[in-house]
Formats: structure tokens, sequence, C-alpha cells
């Protein structure tokens, strides 16, 4: 679909009075941020984890750093994918579901951002088995997604491949319909780059040690403005 190649170019950005560049810029700091809060569930030791949606692999480079986990990924954009196996990463280049690999198979099951670009209920209550069945006994799912009750309409406007609407309730509904032990939930708010947009004559974003410091002070800001909030699921099969 070319929606994530374009989106992979960062020509999907349109934020009125911040430059491209300033806006990945941020993003990457975020992306970091939120790597690192994943990994903080990881199990220590020999772990097989399996991301759903690589992406650019910023989650999978974090893994292989880490020394102990035998990464492998799924990536459905074949541009993105190819990019991934030339670097040397065990990526599948698929759409799920199903997920293609065997029962038990991995320590980790984890995915940002993906669920709510299945095409409805039915798709995601497949999806939830599949992960299921691929994990092992006591494996954990780890998984990001909007929050779509602070995102209102941005929740369409921002994607226009979302389509099924993720909430607090409506994703622990699902998880208790697959057998899934919630162990962690947290609504993670943070004050998105957009935000700053009226702002950039007084907080510029192109100095590098700044960019930094955005993921700390939008976290910060987060907990007075509950504005396009995410949703963090650490579950147990």
């Amino acid at each position: 679909m070319s929606f994530y190649k374009n989106f992979a170019d960062g020509k999907h950005i349109q934020e009125k009075g911040i430059k491209k560049e300033e806006v990945l810029a941020v993003q990457n700091e975020f992306e970091k941020c939120r790597n690192r809060l994943v990994l903080s569930f990881v199990p220590k030791g020999d772990t097989r984890l399996l991301e759903i949606g690589s992406g650019k692999g910023s989650f999978a480079e974090e893994c292989l750093k880490q020394g102990d986990i035998k990464y492998f990924g799924i990536e459905p954009e074949e541009t993105l994918a190819s990019q991934l196996i030339s670097k040397g990463y065990n990526i599948e280049q698929v759409f799920v579901p199903p997920i293609p690999f065997e029962n038990n198979s991995f320590d980790v099951i984890t995915h940002s951002h993906v669920i709510e670009h299945l095409d409805n209920a039915h798709h995601a209550y497949k999806f939830m088995t599949e992960s299921k069945r691929v994990l092992k006994n006591n494996g954990l799912l780890i998984f990001r997604c909007p929050n779509a009750l602070t995102w209102g309409m941005g929740f369409w406007d921002v994607d226009y491949t979302h389509s099924f609407v993720t909430t607090p309730t409506r994703i622990k509904q699902l998880l208790y319909d697959c057998d899934f032990k919630i162990v962690y939930f947290e609504e993670l708010s943070f004050f998105k780059p957009r935000h700053f947009g009226k702002f950039k004559y007084i907080v510029p974003r192109n100095i590098k040690f700044l960019n930094k410091l955005y993921p700390k002070i939008s976290k910060f800001l987060g907990k007075f403005i509950k504005k396009d909030t995410e949703l963090i699921f650490v579950c147990k099969k």
C-alpha cells in the first residue's frame, strides 16, 4: 500500500508551521523513549521476540543492542521489509492475520499502533487469537495503540487506514475474550510534536539537545492535557 511507503518517507507530514525535518527529529526521540518503555517489560535472558509492524527498524535495532534477544519481524510494506532484510534482520513480508509461525514459537510478541489498522472487530479477534497461538506458555504480548476517546475525529483524520476503534474498554473486552491476562495497563499522555506548532518561535526544534528533551517535556505536559493519548498493555498467555 502506497500510504505506508509515503509514511516511511515522511511525505505524510503536513504540520502547519513546522518543517518536516523538525517533526522527524522530535518523533525520533519520542520513538526511542517508547522503545525503552516496551523493552523494560521484556524478560532478561535468551528471548525469542516477534515484532509485528517492524517499520523502519528502530525497535529491532534496540533489541539487537540488548544482546540476548533473538529478533523476528513482520512488515507488510514491501520497501520497508526489503530495507530491513538487506540489513540482516529476520523479516517476513506479509499482512496479518494469520501470523506465519508455528505454535508456541515466541516468548514475547510486540506491536505498536498496529491493531487500529485492522479492518474490523472480527480481524482484531483473529489477530489476538493468532498472537496467543504463537506465544509460548506464559509468554507476553506487549502492545501500544491510540485511545480514540481522546483523539476524537483526529483518530480518523490522521490516517485513513484507521478502521478498528481502540479504547481502553474495547481492548480489555477483546483481551478477555481471547483469554489473555492483563498484567500491566497504562494510559500514556504525550503532548505531541504537532501540538508545539504554535510555539515554533518560542521553542526551536532544530537544536539536537532540545529534541532529546521533548519526550520529557511532553510527558510532563501530558499530565495536564489529555489529548491524543495512547494505551500500553502487557498481557500474559
